[in-house]
């Protein structure tokens, strides 16, 4: 593609930022009406979004669960789908699993207890999990308190589970859980019979492999990603940062949750500590999403032709050609998850540490999927 026509692409996608879009009717209440949108979906331009307060979502909830979707298949052409979940005391979403469907959670607030694959732990603020599709799952509030979390799922198409679990609870606010459990199983929710296991539930957390490769072009890059598909993804819960490997950059700390090579390559999921003044100048990627959850702090985020203070809890999607920066302009460290998919991102931070300010790191740079809008000099590494 010329840099002419990756510009336009860029422009397009920022014009998009924020516009409505109404949810398509389901065709049917089945996994075969499910397929059918999801195929709508594909066909669908993706939307940059800033959600700064959960109250801009759509109301989801059902007993026990006040959610809020914040990204929908229409606005991710089905490739994502967010909700912003405040369990109550007791409420819990029994053991399941989905089929063609990744799960990813991350708390906000609170204290759940978390159950991926056979492994279920007390699951604090922070807490991270990966559940990749045919592997048990399972949350439950046995606090006193209300617990926080997002939720996100890949591809799309849960949100309309979680509509339909809410109709149902509006139509008879004191229908049983069961009810709301019927209404998810209608969209993909297998839920299990007791001590049913599956065969990923014994690799959680299982060790990994690196694939080694030399990223000097955009196709090396893509062929790395070839590789990984080839891989099973390993399930992860990540309840505390002990073990977590970091990427050592000045003004940004860069601890990696979820890598390549232990999901497939589905996506890299971070956890990023920025300092006061830190900045990301503006680019944009044509070959990957990525997505911003604000865990402490407030940050400056763009995202297409919209730039908004984003506090704790707050949330931003940016679509493949979209552009995004950002820019921490408080006295105190922010905190944010940062998802890009497919992966990939982690190599090319690797990079800029390994390389500093060479010759070849523009280069590199678009190799490894950047387009920076503006001269960048990354800072040293430690």
């Amino acid at each position: 593609m010329t840099e002419d026509a990756d510009r336009a692409l860029n422009r397009q996608t920022d014009a998009r930022t924020d516009r409505h879009v109404n949810p398509l009717p389901l065709p049917a209440q089945d996994l075969a009406g499910l397929a059918q949108l999801r195929e709508q979906w594909a066909s669908m331009p993706m939307i940059p979004r800033l959600v700064p307060d959960r109250r801009e979502g759509i109301d989801n909830s059902w007993a026990g669960f006040d959610v809020r979707t914040v990204l929908i298949g229409e606005q991710s052409a089905g490739r994502f789908t967010f909700h912003d979940v405040i369990v109550a005391p007791g409420a819990s979403l029994a053991a399941h699993h989905l089929q063609g469907t990744d799960t990813y959670w991350v708390v906000l607030d609170g204290e759940l207890e978390m159950t991926v694959g056979t492994r279920t732990e007390r699951a604090a603020r922070d807490a991270f999990a990966f559940i990749p599709e045919n592997t048990t799952q399972a949350v439950h509030n046995r606090s006193g308190e209300p617990a926080r979390l997002f939720i996100w799922y890949s591809p799309a198409g849960p949100e309309r589970a979680f509509a339909l679990a809410h109709q149902r609870w509006i139509e008879n606010p004191h229908a049983s859980p069961d009810a709301c459990r019927e209404a998810l199983s209608l969209l993909g929710f297998t839920f299990h019979r007791q001590g049913e296991q599956l065969p990923n539930d014994n690799r959680v957390n299982a060790p990994v492999s690196r694939l080694e490769a030399q990223i000097e072009t955009f196709d090396d890059y893509a062929n790395l990603r070839k590789e990984w598909t080839r891989r099973l993804p390993v399930p992860k819960l990540v309840t505390g940062r002990r073990g977590v490997a970091e990427i050592p950059m000045v003004g940004q700390d860069t601890l990696v949750l979820l890598n390549g090579d232990e999901g497939s390559g589905r996506c890299v999921v971070f956890e990023y500590r920025h300092d006061p003044d830190y900045r990301a100048p503006a680019h944009h990627q044509p070959s990957e999403e990525e997505i911003f959850l604000i865990l402490e702090g407030t940050l400056e985020l763009t995202a297409g032709n919209a730039t908004r203070n984003i506090p704790r809890g707050g949330f931003g999607f940016i679509p493949r050609y979209g552009t995004h920066g950002f820019v921490n302009r408080t006295k105190t460290r922010t905190r944010t998850i940062t998802i890009n998919s497919p992966a990939g991102h982690e190599r090319g931070f690797e990079m800029i540490v390994r390389e500093g300010p060479s010759a070849k790191l523009p280069d590199l740079l678009v190799a490894h999927g950047w387009r920076v809008h503006e001269h960048y000099a990354p800072p040293p590494s430690t």
